[in-house]
């Protein structure tokens, strides 16, 4: 009889003792909630829109995606010669830019590597271009370059091909 329950209190102990001691603790051994962590911000997307969603025209740059033919009419951006016309599409919205900074070669109210922000000031946009050759009178070649867009500190990138001119 002594053994039997010299193992009836060995077995109560090792089933319950991890229990009796949180109970004595105040602790409680369910899993903790997880800390509820904000939705990761996206990075920004950079859209296609077209010239009527825009209404540009004149002089200035347009930027197209290299597999698109810019008979498509789809642009990634768009520069004019006045201060504050720039365009670009950035998660689903057009938006307006002013360039804060040009550099490089200019060409038609352009510069090789510009920088704009966004007029609510989100958004900035680096633009580095590879110049191509004129192709008529009034109109210059691009034959590459880069979009680089940052928002909310998450950057996109894309490549581009374009025009500019008069």
């Amino acid at each position: 009889m002594i053994q039997t329950t010299k193992r009836f209190a060995l077995a109560c102990a090792l089933l319950l003792g991890p229990a009796l001691a949180t109970a004595q603790s105040g602790k409680d051994n369910a899993p903790s909630p997880q800390k509820e962590s904000r939705p990761k911000k996206k990075p920004p997307e950079i859209g296609e829109f077209t010239s009527k969603q825009t209404q540009f025209s004149g002089c200035g740059m347009s930027l197209w995606k290299p597999e698109r033919s810019n008979l498509e009419g789809l642009y990634v951006f768009h520069n004019g010669t006045k201060p504050g016309s720039m365009r670009m599409m950035i998660s689903g919205r057009i938006l307006e830019f002013e360039r804060i900074k040009g550099s490089g070669r200019e060409f038609y109210g352009q510069y090789t590597s510009q920088t704009f922000r966004s007029k609510d000031g989100k958004v900035t946009a680096q633009v580095d271009l590879e110049l191509g050759e004129r192709f008529e009178l009034e109109l210059l070649i691009i034959n590459g370059g880069t979009i680089r867009v940052t928002e909310n500190g998450r950057e996109t990138q894309l490549r581009a091909v374009g025009s500019a001119g008069c």
